[in-house]
């Protein structure tokens, strides 16, 4: 008993494993939600000046007789 270095007051004497054990957990959920909003993020779209203009061309009636 003579090897062991002296107790930290304020700290308590748990095992590495006790520490793991709410680590990898709390590592993992960390992992998923980053993964998760990556996923779930929309990408910024450019606007398509073809995609447009065939937009409004078709919005457009072709004569007044149609638009009735």
């Amino acid at each position: 008993m003579a090897n062991r270095p002296p107790a930290i007051p304020g700290r308590a004497g748990g095992s590495s494993w006790r520490r793991i054990s709410w680590t990898l957990p709390v590592f993992g959920f960390t992992l998923l939600a980053v993964f998760a909003a990556w996923l779930f993020t929309p990408e910024p779209r450019t606007p398509d000046p073809v995609a447009s203009s065939d937009d409004l061309a078709s919005a457009a009636p072709a004569s007044p007789a149609l638009s009735r």
